[in-house]
């Protein structure tokens, strides 16, 4: 193969050229042949090669980063949840996305899928973030109840979005050992009240004389006016407002992580091996 190709490239010919005319004789492809040629198993080198001396070398294309390095995919890969299907393959699964209409706007659909039944439920939410997500979800387990939230929601499949990457938040709330409702109404009453009086004396006197008489002045006449103003007002005024308050929260007794614990205890707790248990030690008497 290298008697052939080196003579003609060394000619000028280009090396698409020589494999379709000795393409009997040259039993590989042009890409094998570039790789001979750039691992030195050929007389001929990169330099012989006219046009690809004035090619730059490319690029290699940067490794996508993975979404499985993020820490909030940990345990929520698409391969766990391939794996606790196989461990569990009656568990129905329910499908999470996100809904965006014109880009000019910022609320989006969030919608949730029952694949049992092929149920949708379609929530408007402001904006395509987290936050909006989280508070949707409180809202169904206050409605539903844990219990029941547990069993319509078992396994929730998502994609990479941004308004799913705080796992965490959605499967778990802020333990608390604190909750009070409040339920108030302030009234306010008031009376109002006042008197205005007022007394007014005016006396006008008017006086005439002739054309260029001087000083000399004539009293013609004059009004005296005497006047008296009152007014008086009252009234009275309620105002009223209701209003509604939630204190939640942890008082400090105990951390979370002893409350995190305690629940994990009762989920374990198995009432069969209690009672398995009492009867052994009160009715069996252990012979080894």
């Amino acid at each position: 193969m290298d008697e052939i190709l080196s003579p003609l490239i060394r000619q000028g010919q280009p090396l698409s050229h020589i494999c379709s005319t000795h393409s009997k004789e040259i039993k590989v492809c042009e890409r094998s042949i570039y790789n001979y040629i750039e691992a030195g198993k050929l007389s001929i080198s990169n330099l012989d090669l006219r046009r690809k001396v004035k090619y730059r070398k490319r690029r290699k294309k940067q490794e996508a980063i993975k979404c499985n390095k993020f820490h909030y995919r940990q345990g929520r890969t698409y391969e766990d949840f391939q794996k606790y299907m196989e461990e569990h393959p009656d568990t129905p699964i329910i499908e999470m996305d996100t809904v965006r209409g014109l880009r000019s706007r910022e609320q989006v659909l969030l919608t949730i899928m029952f694949n049992s039944n092929s149920v949708m439920l379609m929530i408007l939410m402001e904006d395509e973030s987290m936050e909006p997500v989280i508070e949707i979800f409180d809202k169904l387990t206050r409605t539903l109840g844990i219990r029941r939230f547990r069993k319509l929601f078992p396994v929730i499949l998502t994609d990479n979005g941004r308004c799913f990457k705080n796992a965490l938040a959605l499967e778990y709330n802020p333990l608390e050992n604190y909750d009070r409702n409040e339920d108030w109404t302030d009234t306010r009453n008031g009376h109002n009240s006042g008197t205005t009086s007022g007394r007014t004396n005016s006396t006008t006197t008017n006086k005439v004389s002739a054309y260029d008489a001087g000083d000399d002045l004539t009293t013609r006449g004059a009004d005296v006016l005497v006047g008296a103003d009152s007014s008086s007002s009252s009234g009275e005024s309620h105002e009223g407002a209701h209003h509604l308050g939630r204190v939640h929260g942890n008082i400090g007794v105990t951390t979370s992580q002893q409350m995190l614990q305690s629940e994990l205890d009762l989920g374990y707790w198995n009432i069969y091996e209690k009672i398995t248990d009492l009867f052994l030690t009160n009715f069996v008497i252990p012979v080894y």
